[in-house]
């Protein structure tokens, strides 16, 4: 008598009462690779699609950040200022940045979307304070919070020009143009003290 050898490893026979469907293999097959592709496809519009901003976004929230850290900047500092030109010049920079951050945030908000948040009160960034509380440290904070801050100002002024093609309203123009000026008339303040 000869006794069988295992089958370790080995796939198992075919259940006998299991009877194969002839062609059921191409056609699972087919819907898999149809299916997996369809998939792909979505994911892909989706991913092309669902990217976009909408026009200007980007640059009006480049606007409401610079001038928003700018607002910061001069909250935490401007108590430290010793000059009295460089308090009435910092002080004439920020009523008008909070008049500009207030209309550009409302203006930003309603074009695109009130889920979009503005801060009320805005912070510093992290590299201008620490500019700047060496500034105090050295004495140096009357001319350094203007080497600060005239940058971005520059920068929202520019990001407020390359926004401003994307609105048509004649209040948010008006609004929009209003700004630049400003940022234009804060560019020369903060140029004159540095």
């Amino acid at each position: 008598m000869q006794i069988p050898k295992p089958n370790f490893g080995q796939p198992q026979n075919d259940d006998p009462y299991v009877i194969p469907q002839p062609g059921s293999d191409k056609k699972k097959q087919g819907l898999l690779m149809f299916g997996g592709l369809a998939i792909i496809l979505l994911i892909l519009g989706v991913l092309i699609s669902g990217g976009k901003s909408a026009g200007g976004e980007v640059e009006m929230k480049s606007v409401i950040d610079e001038t928003g850290e700018s607002i910061g900047i001069i909250t935490t500092y401007d108590k430290k200022l010793k000059s009295l030109d460089a308090q009435n010049d910092i002080a004439l920079v920020q009523i008008i940045l909070r008049g500009n951050y207030q209309k550009l945030g409302a203006l930003y908000q309603e074009t695109y979307g009130k889920k979009k948040t503005v801060p009320s009160s805005p912070k510093a960034d992290v590299n201008s304070i620490n500019t700047l509380d060496a500034a105090v440290t050295n004495d140096t904070i009357d001319t350094e919070i203007f080497e600060v801050l005239s940058p971005k100002i520059s920068s929202a002024s520019k990001s407020l020009g390359l926004a401003k093609s994307n609105f048509t309203k004649a209040d948010s123009l008006e609004a929009i143009t209003t700004a630049q000026t400003d940022f234009e008339s804060l560019n020369s303040v903060l140029n004159k003290q540095r």
